[in-house]
């Protein structure tokens, strides 16, 4: 409904004192000290035929990829030089940079510096006038050929006299500094700004004239006769309307070259702080033209553009300005509110040089309106609802508040200044406003809060109103407490709650269809039948709405409806009660609004996307393509009368012409490489890199690699920077890794763009390469030769090779018999020698009895010679033992069960008659661990041997009426048997010896024997997996311990 004038204007009167104003933003892409900037004033702004663009700071010059932010020296020396830029200018491929120390000429496909001379002066403006540049500084206008040479000059305290401020309309106070310079090829005129006016210099006129006349062609130009700054100029500009911009210290001014004489004379426009929508401040520094044509103009206080055209009839230059500033809510506001230099290119960007850093957008964010609260306003730009009142007129419900949104300016409703709107509906007397703290019924007429609705006088209690809707004559409200009916008429209250069929008493949204009410809840859908008061619910447990929240639904066709929910958007059939899940917001989707077009565009916590119900495509707009977030809210969506969107987010909202977003299909534009990575170190521009002879890295077509070269990473530029990336471009690398490159040659895409890519080619490894080929081929050759060498005599080598395991088999069998025979003769001569012993003995016993004066004891000799006979007959078995072992091969050595104590009492029978013999005692004691049992599993006689081998050493080598003691226990599994003597003992060399076979002791000269015995115990020992050692005994002799495994009792 439009309101009557008279009330409007009531309105707007009870809200002027409570009103804000609202700012025009736009989306920009920031590069600031943290991007690589070594200073944040933006003097100046090029761009290169080569796709970069170059920055003047008043600290340096930088160059920007699209990626990096990198400074490029410009002194010669150490010494800091050419550092404030003021201008730049990129004329083929020559990049002029103009400084507060002079010129600095810039070969970009060298980076070959030059520093042109210029009478020590400082530049400010650098131009190309046809084969000529053009120099504006401090004392003049200095005048190059190509080749960098003064050809003249136009200043003061110079040879020639020649300034144009001696033509006669120039201003008294005539200032020679020029601070700007534009041509117009068109007219062959060069504009030139000064400190006190405009001068135009007409290079038609001056060919002309022999006499060369100062007046002949050089004309000034009064800017502004009302205000003296406005003839301060910083800068010029020709737009493409053939029109001539002028900036100032006091506004911008404009003459339209288009007629011979300039009959309209130059137009002005000011700031006026009490006119809207006029420039953003009267101090102007910069001007430029966007891709649509409107003029841009850097101010002070922002940046200001305004629509632009060939007829100027239809356009008022001096209102209908919009102006952007910096936000203190958004990062990607203008950097800044003071504008130093303007850039457009040929891809729809803007750039924007501010005080603390670079903003770049695009003509494309423009479509979109941003509005958000001026800086330092307190309108809220969490914005929650909206309700069009009239054309371009708003009531927007928002976190802390109502506003009517008029003209850029929000105007307040006191009373509700604190509480939060969730939705708003307009009737014909009232406006109803859905809040966080109840329901407001307020005149339209006189701006008064009519009626209250809360917990005291209707049954909403305290609970949020999410939802207002009018059906018929009666307002419906989905709350956090269910669902409320209000009879306009009868004032009387209906309410339905989970109790009475809801899904949940929790409500989002409410649509009302065909005598039906859909209702999202916290809980699934609703369809309330308005006739038969009766609900029907969807939820999770009974149908394929797998989401809990539902935000929105709107009608899609026939029976067909789109559902919004926190797991995204499903498409409804009530006909068979089926959900088909479309997804599209991968998370909470907000908004469904359909457009004139027939599009739906729907708001999320991630995005906007608009959505094309007949293909089921959609295409996503976040906040890069020129909108306030990614985030919108609840119920902040609206289609206006002129089929316009609103769209509220957490940071502010937007307006928009739905179809200005029709997809533009962006050309896909080359790349090239920006720098490089080698070995860890960094190249770029015009560094000498190993990889190529080309003088700038960027001109690279064609890398030559070593075989070593394995680190490598090419950094390549970025054409798409603040602007949209085509799709089948989206994926396409930054950076490419040669690290693992295989050798030979290679193309590499630099990007979709036909012949653009970049040759790669890799040396071999030396061991691949032609003359490592050619060694090959005589490595084959020697070794073929070989084999056939090989072949040739393999039959008498292996005839060779027969004969020498025939003799190498001989051989091993002689020295298993030499082995066999050594071991035997070892085992023989111990045998006998125990024997031979006792006969020794007893034959010398029997000599004592028989040559002693005593009677001869019968008894006694007898018994000595029958011990004498055995032993003797244990020499004659042994002989035989040796005679039939000579007659065959060596035998493999039979194990059997030697038991402990049998064995202790034949060698205790043994060495008693030797130790008797030297009068030596000898004392077997055995512990009663040991039964007649326990044994242990070895070769015939072994532990006889070993004993044997012992006590006759023990024997031998005590003193005569000796002691040798043998002790034997059983300790965990083994048998122990220590042997102890008070004989000679043993020395420390000895005991390191002892086992060497043929060693005899230091002591042991006096006493016969070979040295073999110990070696032959000390194997048998081994042989059983025992141990034997030797200890001092005191005072003197010695202790031998031997420790052999014993087998178990039920064993073999």
């Amino acid at each position: 409904m439009r309101l009557p004038p008279f009330i409007f204007g009531f309105l707007l009167f009870v809200f002027s004192l409570n009103s804000v104003a609202v700012q025009r933003d736009l989306y920009f892409n920031n590069l600031l000290l943290e991007q690589g900037l070594n200073q944040g004033s933006i003097y100046s702004l090029a761009k290169d035929s080569f796709g970069f663009t170059w920055i003047g700071t008043q600290d340096g010059l930088h160059r920007f990829d699209g990626h990096t932010i990198e400074l490029v020296p410009l002194s010669a020396t150490l010494l800091p030089k050419y550092r404030f830029i003021r201008d730049i200018n990129a004329i083929n491929h020559l990049l002029y940079v103009a400084t507060t120390d002079g010129l600095v000429v810039i070969n970009l496909l060298t980076g070959e510096k030059s520093y042109p001379d210029v009478n020590n002066s400082v530049i400010y403006s650098v131009i190309k006038v046809n084969e000529q540049v053009w120099l504006g500084s401090e004392t003049g206008l200095i005048i190059l050929n190509l080749d960098h040479e003064i050809i003249d000059y136009y200043g003061q305290n110079n040879l020639v006299n020649k300034s144009f401020c001696q033509i006669s309309t120039a201003p008294k106070r005539c200032s020679s500094e020029i601070r700007t310079l534009v041509f117009d090829p068109i007219k062959q005129t060069v504009w030139i700004g000064s400190n006190t006016g405009l001068f135009e210099f007409n290079l038609e006129a001056k060919l002309s004239h022999s006499a060369m006349e100062l007046e002949e062609y050089l004309t000034y130009h009064q800017v502004d006769a009302n205000y003296l700054a406005g003839n301060a100029i910083r800068k010029l500009f020709i737009d493409s309307y053939h029109k001539l911009w002028i900036a100032s210290y006091y506004g911008v001014h404009y003459l339209a070259l288009g007629n011979l004489k300039y009959q309209e004379g130059i137009k002005h426009s000011y700031h006026n702080k009490n006119t809207p929508s006029t420039l953003a401040s009267n101090r102007v520094l910069a001007i430029a033209q966007d891709g649509n044509g409107d003029i841009l103009v850097g101010t002070r206080n922002g940046l200001s553009r305004h629509k632009n055209s060939l007829d100027d009839t239809n356009i008022n230059f001096t209102t209908g300005w919009q102006n952007y500033h910096s936000h203190n809510t958004s990062a990607h506001s203008l950097a800044d509110n003071w504008i130093r230099s303007l850039l457009t290119d040929g891809e729809g960007r803007i750039w924007v040089g501010t005080n603390k850093g670079l903003s770049v957008t695009n003509v494309q964010r423009e479509r979109a309106a941003i509005y958000r609260a001026a800086k330092n306003n307190v309108f809220n730009n969490y914005i929650l609802s909206f309700t069009e009142e009239s054309d371009d007129k708003y009531w927007v419900g928002t976190q802390e508040g109502l506003y009517l949104f008029d003209n850029k300016i929000a105007y307040a409703f006191p009373e509700l200044q604190s509480d939060s709107i969730y939705d708003t509906l307009i009737t014909s007397n009232y406006i109803w406003a859905a809040t966080r703290s109840g329901l407001y019924k307020i005149s339209i007429k006189n701006q008064e809060v009519i009626e209250r609705y809360g917990s005291e006088n209707s049954p909403i209690g305290d609970a949020f109103i999410y939802k207002i809707l009018r059906i018929g004559g009666s307002i419906w409200l989905g709350t956090t407490a269910g669902l409320h009916q209000l009879n306009l008429e009868s004032n009387q209250w209906n309410s339905w709650y989970k109790k009475d069929g809801l899904a949940d008493s929790e409500i989002y949204t409410l649509y009302s269809h065909r005598n039906k009410l859909w209702i999202g809840t916290a809980k699934g859908l609703s369809v309330l039948d308005l006739h038969l008061n009766s609900f029907k619910n969807y939820s999770e447990q009974n149908s394929g709405l797998e989401s809990h929240w539902v935000f929105n639904i709107h009608h899609l066709k026939g029976n067909r409806f789109l559902i919004a929910s926190d797991g995204g958007v499903y498409e409804f059939n009530a006909t068979d009660e089926s959900f088909d899940y479309i997804g599209i917001t991968q998370g909470n989707a907000y908004g469904l609004t359909q457009d004139d077009q027939g599009y739906f565009w729907v708001t999320s916590n991630n995005g906007l996307y608009r959505y094309d119900a007949f293909t089921r495509e959609y295409v996503k707009l976040v906040e890069s393509h020129g909108f306030a977030s990614n985030e919108y809210n609840l119920n902040a969506s609206l289609k206006n009368k002129q089929g316009e969107l609103l769209l509220g987010t957490v940071n502010g909202f937007v307006i928009f012409k739905p179809e200005d977003f029709s997809q533009t299909k962006n050309s896909i534009k080359p790349r090239l490489v920006s720098s490089m990575l080698i070995d860890n170190k960094h190249y770029s521009l015009w560094d000498k890199v190993p990889v190529t002879n080309e003088h700038a890295i960027f001109l690279a077509k064609e890398l030559s690699l070593g075989w070593h070269d394995d680190k490598i990473t090419l950094q390549l530029n970025n054409p798409y920077f603040a602007i949209a990336t085509p799709i089948q471009s989206t994926n396409i690398q930054t950076n490419i890794n040669l690290s693992n490159v295989q050798s030979g040659s290679y193309f590499i895409p630099l990007s979709l763009k036909s012949n653009n890519s970049l040759k790669i080619t890799k040396q071999p490894h030396p061991l691949l390469s032609w003359w490592a080929l050619v060694g090959y081929v005589a490595l084959f050759s020697v070794v073929l030769t070989f084999l056939v060498r090989y072949r040739l005599i393999h039959k008498f080598n292996k005839e060779l090779l027969t004969n020498h395991e025939i003799i190498a088999k001989q051989k091993n069998e002689i020295e298993n018999h030499m082995l066999f025979k050594q071991n035997l003769y070892l085992q023989i001569q111990h045998s006998f020698k125990s024997p031979v012993f006792a006969c020794r003995g007893l034959s010398k016993q029997i000599d004592t009895v028989l040559t002693s004066n005593n009677d001869i004891d019968k008894a006694t000799i007898e018994r000595k010679n029958s011990k004498l006979y055995k032993a003797l007959n244990e020499i004659s078995d042994l002989i035989d033992e040796f005679i039939v072992l000579t007659q065959k091969q060596p035998v493999v050595k039979v194990k059997s069960k030697q038991y402990i104590l049998a064995t202790l009492v034949k060698i205790n029978a043994l060495m008693i008659e030797l130790a008797m013999s030297k009068n030596v005692s000898l004392n077997f004691i055995e512990d009663k661990s040991i039964t007649e049992l326990d044994h242990i599993f070895a070769c015939e006689k072994c532990l006889y041997l070993i004993l044997e081998n012992v006590l006759s050493n023990a024997i031998k080598f005590s003193q005569h009426d000796g002691r040798v003691k043998v002790l034997t226990s059983k300790v965990s599994g083994n048998l122990v048997i220590e042997i102890s003597d008070n004989g000679c003992g043993f020395s420390n060399k000895d005991l390191s010896n002892i086992f060497t076979l043929y060693y005899r002791g230091e002591n042991s000269e006096q006493y016969t024997g070979t040295g073999v015995g110990l070696t032959t115990t000390k194997q048998l020992i081994d042989e059983l997996n025992g141990e034997i050692c030797f200890e001092k005994n005191s005072p003197c002799g010695t202790i031998v311990r031997i420790e052999i495994p014993l087998a178990e009792q039920n064993g073999l």
